[in-house]
C-alpha cells in the first residue's frame, strides 16, 4: 500500500509539474533519447516519442506536451488519472475549445511491467521502473483521427464506417495501428511492439547513474 500512495505521488508531480520542466535537467542518456526522438519526428522539439519499452514517465511527458500544445488543443483531466504500480495507467483529455454541445476526448490507457533493471526517467524510492508494454488510446474520432494523422504524420482516408485494422505505421520498436469498430463515432490506436526490438537503455546509455 505504502508502495502504490508514493507512486502515485510521483505520477501526481510528473503529470501536473515535471511535462514542462527545464530540458537541461534531464539525466544524459534520456537527454540523448529524446534528441533522437526529435529528430524522427516532425514536430516542435520534446513532443514525439515511441512508447514501446520505455519509462511511462519519459514517454507520457513528451506526449502529453504535444497534446496540450495550444495547436492541438487538449487539456488533461487530472481527475480521471487511475494508477496501478507495475500494472497500468490512464488518464484522460478533453478538447479546449469546442463548438459541440460535448468536446472530443480521448484516453490513454498504459499497460505497464515493472523493471528494477531499467533505470527511472526520474528517481523513485524503491529505484524501479515502470515500463510501457502496450497502448491504447480511444476517444472521438475526430481526436484519434487528427493525432494519427499529425502526430505519426499519417495520411489516411476513411469512408463509410470503419472496422478492424485501417491504417498501421511502423516507428522504431512501435507499431502504431489505427483501429475502427462498430461505432462510427468512436476510434482508438493501438500501440504494440513492432518487429524491431529496440533497446533504448543500450542504445543511448541510459544507466542508473543518470537517473539523479
Amino acid at each position: 500500500m505504502q508502495k502504490n500512495t508514493t507512486m502515485k505521488k510521483l505520477l501526481a508531480i510528473v503529470l501536473c509539474i515535471f511535462a514542462y520542466s527545464c530540458f537541461a535537467q534531464t539525466p544524459e542518456g534520456y537527454r540523448r533519447l529524446g534528441l533522437n526522438l526529435d529528430a524522427v519526428g516532425e514536430l516542435r522539439q520534446h513532443r514525439f516519442t515511441t512508447f514501446i519499452g520505455l519509462d511511462v514517465n519519459f514517454a507520457h511527458t513528451r506526449f502529453e506536451r504535444f497534446l496540450q500544445d495550444p495547436a492541438f488543443g487538449m487539456t488533461a483531466d487530472r481527475g480521471s488519472v487511475q494508477f496501478e504500480h507495475g500494472r497500468s495507467m490512464s488518464i484522460r483529455f478533453w478538447e479546449r475549445v469546442s463548438s459541440r454541445s460535448r468536446p472530443s476526448y480521448i484516453t490513454i490507457r498504459y499497460e505497464l511491467e515493472n523493471s528494477t533493471t531499467k533505470p527511472p526517467y526520474i528517481p523513485t524510492e524503491d529505484g524501479s521502473t515502470n515500463i510501457i508494454t502496450r497502448v491504447q488510446i480511444t476517444g472521438s474520432a475526430n481526436s484519434i483521427l487528427s493525432l494519427f494523422q499529425r502526430y505519426w504524420n499519417q495520411t489516411v482516408h476513411i469512408e463509410g464506417n470503419p472496422r478492424g485494422e485501417i491504417a498501421s505505421y511502423q516507428v522504431l520498436g512501435d507499431r502504431v495501428v489505427l483501429m475502427g469498430g462498430s461505432d462510427p463515432n468512436v476510434l482508438s490506436i493501438v500501440i504494440e511492439r513492432g518487429n524491431i526490438d529496440f533497446d533504448y537503455y543500450a542504445t543511448f546509455n541510459i544507466v542508473a547513474t543518470d537517473a539523479k
